[in-house]
């Protein structure tokens, strides 16, 4: 028996938590399918290519920046070549399936799916697109799938359509981390017991790490010695450059940039924070709760169903910079900690392993 050829689509495969999933996701589901990963644009070697499964077929289009019809013609011809099963799209890779959607006669046999990787009002750029995308949605020609109860919530609020997606958690398989290296980032960065936060996001408005900064300025936290690490590529030179000049002189807050340990960090550290302003199901916090290292996020988005305040990780009561300082003493003053650690790496093999996910999309392709 064949098995079933699967194409996820994606603008390119540079690091960030919706490009980390797919590939994620991919060599999952290659496991059991003949799986194509289409990246529109190459990607340079600081991206997620080295981490694709061998089982995975990649295949890069080459694209050109702004819209570039070459791409949109190539990538229909591959579909008609390859004749998947199904075709699911991320990001705004969706908008360059139109012209096959409109004009390939072998299409009739493919389902065709879209992510929507984060609230639905902040996934298209303009109301041309979010027009076009209803459309499509509307006529079922593309099926969504959303990433949380949350997201389906804002699916439905903002496209005011209810019951047309598919809702399926993100997941991510878990990486166990080097004692040893573990060990070094403990001594270099609290060894005299200092709490170690770490922020594992890319440098970008919203993830809010200006005003994480700024919370850590505050003098409670200086007198406790918490110790902040801020890990992840820049987006926003802008806001790198004020966080840069926010962190100067002060001795317990590190920008370290993209590393591609993670798991290391997030093993050595006592809490998680991510007080964004807008999230969809961050794949950062699911490894976190992989290593059990303590949440503290702001509740936005998808966040709200994973984090269960008080249970498995901490909830803010909003993104400034007094709420995340709040909630930073909150941690520091709590006494049963490791019943939240436990409770987060319970909440990660119960809902968010990758082996789930993947069953769960296979289900949604009705496969």
């Amino acid at each position: 028996m064949k098995k079933p050829k699967l194409i996820h689509i994606i603008p390119s495969l540079d690091r960030g938590g919706a490009e980390r999933f797919v590939v994620d996701l991919c060599n999952e589901l290659s496991k059991t399918n003949e799986v194509y990963l289409i990246s529109l644009f190459d990607n340079s070697e600081d991206s997620f290519v080295s981490e694709i499964s061998e089982n995975v077929q990649l295949i890069s289009l080459g694209k050109k920046p702004g819209f570039d019809l070459k791409a949109t013609l190539k990538l229909s011809r591959i579909i008609n070549k390859i004749r998947p099963q199904v075709v699911n799209t991320h990001i705004s890779a969706l908008e360059y399936l139109i012209p096959h959607l409109l004009f390939s006669f072998k299409k009739k046999s493919v389902k065709f799916f879209h992510t929507v990787h984060n609230e639905a009002d902040k996934e298209t750029v303009n109301q041309a697109i979010f027009n076009l995308r209803k459309v499509l949605f509307k006529l079922k020609l593309i099926i969504p799938i959303t990433i949380s109860k949350t997201m389906r919530r804002s699916f439905e609020e903002v496209y005011k359509l209810l019951g047309y997606d598919k809702q399926v958690d993100n997941g991510r398989p878990y990486r166990p981390f080097n004692i040893t290296v573990r060990d070094a980032i403990i001594t270099k960065y609290g060894s005299t017991g200092q709490p170690l936060f770490v922020n594992v996001a890319r440098i970008d408005t919203q993830k809010n790490q200006l005003n994480l900064v700024l919370a850590f300025k505050d003098e409670r936290l200086k007198k406790s010695n918490a110790v902040l690490l801020l890990i992840g590529d820049i987006r926003n030179e802008a806001l790198y450059n004020a966080i840069l000049t926010a962190i100067e002189g002060e001795s317990n807050i590190y920008l370290l940039g993209g590393v591609s340990n993670v798991e290391d960090y997030l093993a050595a550290s006592n809490a998680f924070i991510l007080p964004s302003i807008y999230e969809g199901m961050p794949i950062s916090l699911i490894e976190a709760l992989s290593h059990g290292s303590f949440p503290i996020c702001s509740p936005v988005g998808g966040i709200s169903d994973m984090i269960d305040d008080g249970i498995n990780g901490f909830l803010t009561a909003g993104t400034s910079v007094e709420d995340i300082t709040n909630s930073v003493i909150r941690y520091l003053n709590y006494d049963d900690k490791e019943m939240i650690k436990e409770n987060a790496k319970k909440s990660y093999h119960d809902r968010y392993a990758i082996e789930t996910t993947g069953l769960n999309y296979l289900k949604a392709y009705g496969l």
